[in-house]
């Protein structure tokens, strides 16, 4: 039942968003490539086999790693993480809550000699991605302690934070508020700040909302999975709904 009231609610959504389809009245040429050539893209990336068979084989042992379907990341957003990536090409990748590790991999495969760091707090998931993580091959520096205080200490190693995933819900947002704060002093123009979950509740959609209209931030995209947080106030600030 649950499942189904999810798909019709996705539908809905959907059916709400259609006029915000493919670039449909952007006339920046900066969000419409964004739009049309990033978020719409279709043709299929080298690694992308590779990364199903991954993401196919821990779905078979889901039961087994005492896992549900449910817990495991998007394939569709985690393709466009991986175009995204690929698209703005950052010398350092920033995630904050590994989980099981999947999304991570989609991260670190979109960019060769890309440092890619992920921050998870301990928990039964951290296993699972270690696993994953070393049997890939991944280059992949992983930390489990508290997100606030690994990140300060990331942050200082990195000249300037280049991409940086945040996954936000009922329960995480107090914490990821305190989080994009301390990203925001090591942003520059090529910056890029993702967020997983932005209407995962009320409480989360309402800080979205403050993050567009913070004037520290400047181009936004809102996917309804995902949004996107642009720092180059060489561009317009304005705000675009993608019905992705």
């Amino acid at each position: 039942m649950m499942s189904i009231l999810l798909l019709l609610k996705r539908k809905l959504v959907w059916l709400k968003r259609i006029r915000h389809r493919k670039g449909y009245g952007v006339h920046s040429p900066f969000a419409f490539n964004l739009i049309t050539q990033v978020i719409y893209e279709t043709s299929p990336y080298y690694a992308y086999r590779r990364l199903r068979e991954i993401r196919n084989d821990l779905l078979s042992r889901r039961k087994a790693l005492a896992i549900t379907e449910r817990h495991i990341s998007n394939q569709r957003v985690d393709e466009l993480l991986f175009r995204l990536v690929n698209y703005v090409s950052p010398c350092t990748i920033i995630e904050i809550g590994t989980s099981h590790g999947l999304t991570t991999l989609y991260l670190s495969s979109a960019k060769k000699q890309v440092r890619c760091i992920t921050v998870d707090k301990e928990q039964p998931e951290n296993t699972i991605a270690q696993k994953l993580f070393e049997k890939t091959g991944a280059n992949i520096e992983f930390h489990v302690d508290s997100s606030f205080l690994c990140l300060g200490e990331i942050l200082k190693s990195v000249s300037l934070a280049g991409f940086i995933l945040f996954t936000v819900n009922r329960n995480s947002l107090s914490t990821i508020r305190l989080l994009f704060e301390q990203c925001l002093n090591s942003t520059d123009c090529n910056s890029l700040i993702v967020i997983k979950g932005i209407h995962s509740c009320g409480r989360t959609a309402r800080w979205w909302n403050e993050v567009i209209s913070d004037n520290r931030t400047g181009v936004t995209f809102d996917l309804y999975d995902v949004g996107f947080v642009f720092f180059d106030k060489t561009k317009i600030k304005q705000h675009y709904i993608v019905n992705f």
